[in-house]
């Protein structure tokens, strides 16, 4: 972050979460040294929705720890729209803010079309990226990797009753990065990205993988580089 004194990058948003479960303070600790550079340490709301016990876990996700980060996301969406936000940014607790963050934001929200309804900003495109402005992109298909985006409350409770229902579904439909995908996709929503991103994800034990250690920088670039303006 040094080097950028703006920190004014994230009054755009009404409410910022981060899902983040109690036995991970390693990760809390990481994300907040991020948080904190970023100038919003104080306005991080921690979020963990446990699982409730009559759940059939089993027929629809891999682990326990994918049913946690779903309803965490989902749950978190629904208490902003219930303390009444015009809008929330949600993170998972292993986002790495990259140092153009706080110099890139304002101007990609300057460019946010009155139309959107999800904003990213990082995850993985995995279609062609159509861009409509210097720093903001249209997502018109898939976008994986929902550590890092922002829902408009227009948009939260129909989002929020269709994940809902998504999670009695299929795997990987059932999991929160391919709901809100297939909600763009199924819907009127429209939703966009600043191109490229400027969060990733931090390379670590992933606890929707079991504890298993995971780095896909490499994968998240490469199609960043494929699909956006990333070089």
């Amino acid at each position: 972050m040094k080097g950028y004194i703006n920190l004014q990058a994230f009054d755009f948003f009404d409410k910022i979460y981060c899902i983040n479960p109690p036995s991970y303070s390693d990760r809390r600790a990481k994300v907040s040294v991020d948080f904190r550079a970023g100038g919003i340490i104080d306005r991080i709301e921690w979020v963990n929705t446990p699982i409730p016990n009559d759940f059939p876990w089993q027929k629809h996700y891999k682990t326990k720890g994918e049913v946690g980060c779903t309803l965490s996301h989902i749950n978190a969406i629904k208490k902003a729209y219930d303390d009444g936000a015009e809008n929330v940014l949600i993170f998972e607790d292993d986002v790495q803010f990259m140092g153009s963050i706080l110099k890139r934001l304002p101007l990609a929200i300057k460019e946010l079309p009155d139309d959107w309804d999800f904003f990213y900003l990082g995850g993985s495109p995995c279609d062609k990226l159509e861009p409509i402005g210097e720093h903001i992109s249209k997502v018109p298909g898939r976008f994986l990797c929902a550590h890092s985006y922002c829902v408009r409350r227009r948009s939260m409770m129909p989002f929020y009753e269709f994940a809902k229902k998504a999670m009695y579904g299929e795997w990987p439909s059932t999991m929160n990065d391919n709901s809100t995908f297939n909600f763009l996709m199924g819907t009127d929503a429209n939703g966009y990205t600043i191109d490229p991103y400027v969060c990733r994800q931090r390379p670590g034990h992933s606890i929707i993988h079991n504890g298993r250690f995971t780095d896909y920088s490499e994968m998240l670039h490469r199609n960043w580089v494929e699909h956006g303006r990333a070089q």
